[in-house]
């Protein structure tokens, strides 16, 4: 499930980016608003506990974590889904 929802992120940026939109706008508009929907409809702490765990994507957990930039669950999710958006729709 969030394995899914990570890959729709990253190719609803990538289609934006094919379609025109430049880096930033795609980083302070599409990215963003793509992701407060999936944060709005997410349990946050199960994301959490699932990428802590998964193989590809838990770097971006420890790294958000060892940053010190939040506790929530609701914002270390929205800055994890920016980070493995903006890794990878280069």
């Amino acid at each position: 499930m969030y394995r899914q929802m990570i890959q729709g992120l990253i190719e609803s940026c990538s289609n934006a980016a094919r379609a025109g939109v430049t880096d930033y706008e795609i980083r302070n508009r599409v990215l963003r608003e793509q992701i407060e929907r999936l944060v709005n409809g997410l349990d946050a702490q199960s994301f959490l506990d699932w990428i802590k765990e998964d193989r590809e994507y838990s770097y971006y957990f420890f790294d958000v974590q060892q940053s010190g930039a939040c506790a929530k669950p609701r914002e270390a999710a929205a800055l994890i889904l920016e980070a493995i958006a903006v890794d990878n729709i280069q």
